[in-house]
């Protein structure tokens, strides 16, 4: 059953758009008033500034009827104050994805083009982009920059969030994460920083519906959850080769943006939601003693610590494995004390010494049928008897001593 909409904010424009594109909802201030309107171009985004509004969208050219992204300020009636159209050159089409006011009262929009500084009368100052790379969402900082966050992909089947802080002229500052999912699908519909620090994702996951994550604040699904379906973490080793700047040109040009009233109804409507946290989801981790190739469901890469057999026991560089189940591991070597977080689990343990710890719980042995395996120092890298990796992780692990092939799955059912 429909429901006539009732107006009770300050100011607000109703916009139907799936396009992804994410709406800024104003705060309560000041003498309430209420008016909806639409305008002949696409808009999707709205950000309330000091005296009105800042709309983005999209209108398409009357040249060559492509797609040209779209500013448009309005006053606090919704009236317009001027509006620009970008392309970016020698692109068919140009669309944003979100912007955030400086404190110059100018604007950081991001979008297919990369990212640009735009001043408080809509007029272009720069644009750059990252190569290879979409930038999603862009939040201003407490130190006047802005934290940039985007996706790149460095083969087909790997999307690659990253965060990065850029200076009010586009210069690159530091990257906060780089991390590598496994995805069968294009960059991210929506990536957004959360209030707890942390950032949460969305986007496609078939053709009838959509998937949801949650990200703590370095890029990583944490809690009991190991696996979302196809959407598992594990870090990846970022050279500056993978991400660089590039600068791209804009086109500006003028629009009259005519507007006239509109009535909107409003209906109820119901969403089911699954959480998608899939055990059956494997990890199957093949390596071979003395051999520096690793293989992660198929994948191979090579690595720079071998696997080692020594009295019969096998020993495995722990955090090629821990890396791939999500696993963090420290290690200090003044009291050779290595420390593992996996889950619920803080395990610990010392090189050179038999027996762990699994929260507090201590564990006698590393191998009960090889008393002499205890962890080692080789090549700085930490080695772990393969027993380990089924007793205190939960790994089916597996050695065929005629290949010397060593086969770990997790999780082991």
């Amino acid at each position: 059953m429909k429901k006539v909409l009732t107006l009770s904010i300050v100011s607000i424009l109703i916009i139907l758009n799936f396009s992804g594109c994410k709406v800024n909802k104003p705060e309560k201030t000041g003498t309430i008033t209420s008016w909806i309107r639409t305008y002949n171009a696409g808009l999707c985004n709205l950000l309330e500034v000091e005296d009105g509004f800042l709309v983005v969208g999209f209108v398409k050219s009357s040249k060559d009827k492509q797609n040209n992204f779209l500013l448009m300020k309005l006053d606090s009636k919704g009236n317009e104050q001027w509006a620009r159209a970008f392309r970016e050159e020698g692109a068919d089409s140009t669309y944003i994805r979100d912007i955030s006011e400086t404190a110059s009262k100018g604007f950081i929009v991001t979008g297919s083009f990369g990212v640009a500084k735009v001043d408080s009368n809509g007029n272009m100052e720069w644009s750059k982009k990252f190569a290879r790379s979409s930038i999603l969402s862009v939040y201003p900082n407490e130190n006047g920059r802005f934290t940039v966050l985007s996706a790149t992909s460095f083969s087909t089947a790997l999307i690659n969030p990253f965060v990065t802080e850029i200076s009010l002229d586009g210069t690159l500052n530091k990257f906060n994460f780089v991390k590598q999912f496994l995805a069968p699908i294009e960059p991210f519909n929506k990536f957004s920083k959360t209030s707890d620090g942390g950032y949460i994702i969305s986007g496609p996951y078939d053709e009838q519906s959509s998937f949801i994550a949650k990200l703590n604040s370095d890029g990583e699904v944490s809690g009991g959850c190991n696996y979302i379906k196809d959407y598992a973490t594990k870090y990846l080793n970022y050279t500056a080769s993978n991400v660089d700047e590039e600068t791209t040109k804009a086109i500006v040009s003028s629009l009259d943006i005519q507007s006239v009233p509109v009535k909107i109804e409003e209906s109820s409507v119901q969403v089911n939601s699954t959480l998608i946290c899939d055990k059956s989801l494997k990890k199957v981790i093949i390596l071979q003693v003395d051999s520096s190739e690793i293989s992660v469901n198929g994948a191979k890469k090579s690595i720079d610590t071998k696997p080692v057999m020594k009295d019969g026991a096998i020993l495995i560089p722990a955090e090629e494995v821990l890396k791939v189940l999500v696993a963090t591991m420290s290690f200090d070597k003044n009291n050779a004390k290595g420390t593992i977080i996996f889950q619920d689990r803080t395990i610990e343990f010392w090189v050179g010494k038999n027996g762990y710890k699994i929260n507090d719980a201590n564990i006698n042995t590393f191998d009960p049928l090889h008393p002499n395996a205890v962890p080692e120092i080789a090549e700085s890298a930490v080695l772990l008897p393969l027993r380990f990796f089924k007793d205190a992780i939960g790994c089916k692990t597996d050695f065929d001593s005629k290949t010397r092939i060593i086969t770990i799955i997790y999780p082991a059912s």
